[in-house]
Formats: C-alpha cells, sequence, structure tokens
C-alpha cells in the first residue's frame, strides 16, 4: 500500500518534508532580504553597494575557512560515533573552531591595519568577516539538529538570524552608519543567531576529558571532502573576485545588487534538487524514472521561468529610485544572469539524474567543466566588458556544464528528447532578455508581464499533469 504521492517507505516521505522545509526556509530567508533591498536603494549609494559586495566575498571566505568543512563532518558521522564520545566529539569540534575563528579574526584585523584602510571600509569588512564566522561556527548546531530531523528548530535559527539582520541592518543604516553598519548588523544578526543555536543543543555536549583530540576518522573525512567544499566556495565568489580588481566600486555594487534579485531562483533550484533526490529513487524502482524525471524538470524550469519573469519586471521599479541612473545597467545584468541561473539549475538537476545512471561519477566532470569554463570566461571577459563580462561569464559556464550533462546523460540513458524540450523552454525567456536591451520602460514591462501570465498558465498545466500521473500511479499501485 502506497500515499496518493506513490511514496512507499517513511524515510521516502521524511526525505521529501525535509526537503520542502530546506526549500521553504532559503526562499524565506532570501526572499526577506531580496524585499529589504528597495529599501536600501533609497539609503545607500552603489558604491556602498560595492564595498559592501567586497564584504560579503570575505562573509564567504570566512564561512569557508572557520571550520574546514567539519560541521558536515558531524552531519555525516553523527550517528557512527559511539554515543559515549559523541558529546566530548562535538565540544571538541567546537573548541578547535572557536579558537580557530579567534586566530582569523586577529589575523584579518592586522591584514585591514597593515593595509591602511579607511574606516568605514574597515568596519565593513572586517564585520563581514566576523558574520562569516558567526555563521561558520552555527553550522555546527545546525548540522547536529538537521541530522536529528529537528526541522523547527533549523527552521527557528536560520529565520530568526535572518529577521534580526534585516531588522539590525535597517536600523543601522537609518542611522546614518552606512555600508559599516550594513555590515555590522548582518554580523549581530549570526552571531545571535550562533548563541541561540550554540545554547538550544547545550546538552548534546560533554567537556570531560581531553575535548580537543578530534577522532582520527573525523579528521580523516574532513580532509577528503575540504577541496570540494573549497572548490565550491571558489566558483560562488568567483565573479565578484574577479570583477572587483577589474572594475570601479560603483560598478561592483551594481553588480552585486543585480546578484541580489536572482537568488531566489538559485534556492528554489536547490530545495528542488534537495526534494528530488528521494523522489527518484522511489520511480527507479518503478521503472518510471525517466518519465517522472521529466515532467518533475519541466514543472521546475517553468516555475524558475516564472519567478524570473516577475524578478525582471520587479526590476523595471529600480528607476523609480535613487538608483534610476544605474536602472539600464541594472536590468540588463540581471537579465543575463537570469539565463546563467536557469542553466546552471537545469544543470544541477541533470547532475543529480546522472547519479542515478550507471555512471554516477559523471557528475564530478560536468562541475570541472562548469567551473573550468566559470573561470576562463571571467579572466577573458570581466577585463574587456566589466560587469556584463561577468554576468556573460556566468551564463556561458552554465551552458558548458548543462552541454556536458546532456551529452552524458545520453550516454548513460539513451534519451535527449527531454533535455531539447527544457532547453527550448528556457529559450523562451530570451524575449525578456532581449527587452532588457532594445525596448524602453513601458515596453519593457509588457514584455515581463506578458510572459509571467504565459509561464504562470503553462506551470498550472503542467502542475495538473503531474496530480494526475500520481494520482494514477497511486491507482495502479494499490
Amino acid at each position: 500500500m502506497v500515499d496518493e504521492l506513490g511514496i512507499e517507505s517513511p524515510a521516502a516521505k521524511t526525505l521529501v518534508s525535509e526537503g520542502a522545509v530546506y526549500a521553504l526556509v532559503e526562499v524565506a530567508q532570501q526572499g526577506l532580504a531580496l524585499l529589504s533591498l528597495p529599501v536600501f536603494f533609497f539609503l545607500l549609494t552603489p558604491e556602498d553597494f560595492g564595498l559592501i559586495t567586497i564584504a560579503l566575498v570575505l562573509t564567504q571566505v570566512a564561512l569557508t575557512l572557520s571550520t574546514f568543512g567539519l560541521d558536515f563532518s558531524v552531519m555525516r558521522l553523527y550517528f557512527t560515533w559511539p554515543p559515549e564520545e559523541r558529546g566530548s566529539t562535538l565540544a571538541g569540534i567546537t573548541l578547535v573552531s572557536t579558537l580557530w575563528c579567534a586566530v582569523l579574526a586577529v589575523g584579518l584585523h592586522a591584514a585591514l591595519r597593515l593595509a591602511g584602510v579607511g574606516a568605514t571600509a574597515y568596519w565593513a569588512m572586517s564585520a563581514g568577516w566576523w558574520g562569516g564566522l558567526a555563521l561558520g561556527l552555527r553550522g555546527v548546531p545546525l548540522a547536529v539538529v538537521r541530522v536529528k530531523g529537528a526541522m523547527r528548530q533549523y527552521a527557528l535559527f536560520v529565520l530568526g538570524g535572518a529577521v534580526a539582520q534585516v531588522v539590525l541592518q535597517m536600523a543601522l543604516v537609518a542611522g546614518r552608519l552606512g555600508p559599516g553598519g550594513y555590515m555590522i548588523g548582518y554580523a549581530l544578526g549570526a552571531a545571535a543567531s550562533a548563541v541561540v543555536a550554540l545554547a538550544a543543543i547545550r546538552q548534546e555536549y560533554d567537556w570531560s576529558g581531553r575535548v580537543w583530540k578530534l577522532p582520527r576518522d573525523t579528521v580523516v573525512f574532513t580532509a577528503r571532502v575540504l577541496p570540494s567544499v573549497l572548490l565550491a566556495r571558489a566558483v560562488a565568489i568567483s565573479d565578484r573576485l574577479v570583477l572587483s580588481r577589474w572594475s570601479s566600486q560603483e560598478i561592483l555594487g551594481v553588480y552585486g545588487a543585480a546578484s541580489r534579485f536572482t537568488t531566489p531562483i538559485k534556492f528554489l533550484s536547490g530545495g528542488f534538487k534537495l526534494a528530488l533526490a528521494p523522489l527518484m529513487s522511489r520511480e527507479e524502482r518503478s521503472g518510471n524514472l525517466d518519465v517522472e524525471f521529466a515532467r518533475l524538470s519541466r514543472f521546475l524550469v517553468l516555475g524558475m521561468l516564472l519567478i524570473g519573469a516577475l524578478v525582471a519586471a520587479g526590476t523595471w521599479l529600480v528607476q523609480l529610485t535613487p538608483w534610476a541612473d544605474a536602472s539600464e545597467d541594472m536590468q540588463r545584468l540581471v537579465g543575463l544572469l537570469l539565463i546563467a541561473q536557469f542553466l546552471s539549475g537545469l544543470m544541477f538537476l541533470g547532475q543529480v539524474r546522472l547519479y542515478y545512471s550507471p555512471r554516477p561519477g559523471s557528475a564530478s566532470i560536468v562541475a570541472g567543466v562548469n567551473a573550468a569554463a566559470l573561470f576562463g570566461c571571467l579572466a577573458w571577459l570581466v577585463p574587456r566588458s566589466g560587469a556584463v563580462g561577468a554576468a556573460g561569464a556566468a551564463a556561458l559556464s552554465g551552458a558548458a556544464g548543462l552541454g556536458t550533462v546532456i551529452v552524458l546523460a545520453f550516454f548513460a540513458t539513451r534519451r535527449w528528447r527531454e533535455w531539447y524540450q527544457l532547453v527550448a523552454l528556457i529559450g523562451t525567456f530570451l524575449p525578456c532578455l532581449a527587452a532588457t536591451w532594445f525596448l524602453h520602460a513601458p515596453g519593457q514591462l509588457a514584455v515581463f508581464l506578458l510572459s509571467a501570465t504565459l509561464y504562470a498558465v503553462a506551470l498550472f498545466v503542467s502542475l495538473r499533469h503531474l496530480r494526475r500521473g500520481q494520482a494514477l500511479q497511486g491507482t495502479f499501485d494499490r
């Protein structure tokens, strides 16, 4: 017996529900930041956002260095540790990470002082660094609640921290502290969330004995996953790093703001990726893997296109803010970055499909091609075209990764028609991209809203097909 969705095991149901929670939490977190973004257009200049973008790059670097992947090791190895050693291992990981974060905090302070940066830049960069370290330390208790399935606590820690960050950022920026206040609010919200998370799981810790001595299996596993963690972070910040070298702080600020507009697409595809794996496990057993993958992927692509059209329409409102002079450049950047997110989102889904093919290792080839294409395109385009080159590099690297997925998936499954249809769907967004370059404001808004309407209708039809297929499958199983 199975339910209407055809999910047989309680484990699969748990995976699906938790994947939905992760997606909703990430979308809500980024949605909150996105909704607050227009407010900061009235309080901060593009140059201010350029400094904030640099500070957020430091945040990502600090987040990576803070635990060196030990938080992921907690999630992977938690239940393999003997129960009597689990508390001391967690305490050791937290202690080692905290001491290492203190060293990193002092190191950046010394580096900025030696560099002789101004007061505003010092506070913005330092706060970004501190915020990254705090988020890294928070990763340890988050790993514990995730591995134990305490999704309510997970949502509370993450969303509570996000709300605290936005409230503090608005208060400090409104108090005329500028980009330094923005990043201090970010760091304070992250620190408060980390303290609450650590206090909430304090019963998990055992501070007796030599807690600083970590188990060998934990150290070995962390060393194995660290290269992939570092590569992923390098890819995530490479566009802003290269752009900061070859453009002005104002252009970097416009690019950073444009990137913020496209984050809902990134987390929508990430949430679907989390939820897709357990569903594909079920369909693999039923023999409907390729059919269900095509249906679910079509639904996701239509969802991304709908949100992308709405985001493009939202950027049209930037011209009503003090950023009006930069609105045209921002709309063009958002259009290119949306295309990049569509291609990358479909590439990530293709990697999931490769995991369920006879050649699961092919997914690593895709990641390598995507990273190499991004680094190469950034090095070639950014010195010549600035921010547009960075956005174009993101789109070209997504296309290279997706093309690699399609080729590898064809050799693994001998199917290509579904991929042709999905790529063709993404191609329907090209009129929106063209509108940002060749039409004036009224024409742009008309194209965006018409596209959003058509995508909404197509998404509704796709959802009905999904429900019909699931209902029939449940009837047959019964």
